[in-house]
């Protein structure tokens, strides 16, 4: 709101309908963005995920649990994602922070992988080991706030907000088993 209407008068009714926080995706982006992901993941064969802390803001953790828990991809977190996972599940390898990385989780994340799926990403200096993090672009996928990225294609208004409404998370699981 601008801070320059604070004091403006508005109607009682307008009081009487919910505001609506949701954006829904854009389906025909959402589906041409979930057909590229699945296609990717049939095509890989060592897939990794890395699970950020954007999903804990948008209130996704459950739908990504459930979603993990059907791929069982080798699973990373950076720093902030660490309790989006429940660190005791088999598919769960550590936690990936370019550099600052246990030995070998690096490796695994950025050389032995042909598919890095990156769910909720918040790319600062902390989740990153300092922008040390060097996943090559070509075998990456984001999944951000507002859009999906994969091979340089950018797939606008594919929002992890509506997971909830549309379950983008029951339609991959569906079909990547």
């Amino acid at each position: 709101m601008p801070v320059d209407m604070v004091h403006k008068q508005v109607p009682e009714s307008a009081l009487n309908t919910p505001l609506s926080l949701t954006r829904p995706s854009e389906k025909v982006a959402e589906d041409t963005a979930l057909n590229a992901v699945l296609n990717a993941i049939y095509e890989s064969k060592n897939p990794v995920v890395l699970v950020d802390s954007l999903i804990l803001q948008f209130g996704l953790r459950s739908i990504v649990r459930s979603l993990l828990d059907h791929l069982r991809f080798p699973t990373f977190c950076p720093f902030m994602g660490k309790s989006v996972i429940e660190e005791t599940k088999p598919y769960f390898h550590g936690t990936y922070n370019g550099r600052f990385s246990y030995p070998g989780i690096q490796k695994t994340v950025e050389e032995d992988s042909d598919l890095v799926i990156h769910i909720g990403p918040l790319p600062t200096d902390m989740s990153t080991g300092g922008f040390s993090a060097e996943i090559d672009p070509q075998k990456l996928v984001l999944v951000e706030e507002t859009r999906v990225t994969f091979k340089g294609q950018v797939f606008d208004g594919v929002y992890l907000g509506p997971c909830k409404s549309r379950p983008f998370s029951n339609s991959f699981c569906r079909s990547a088993n």
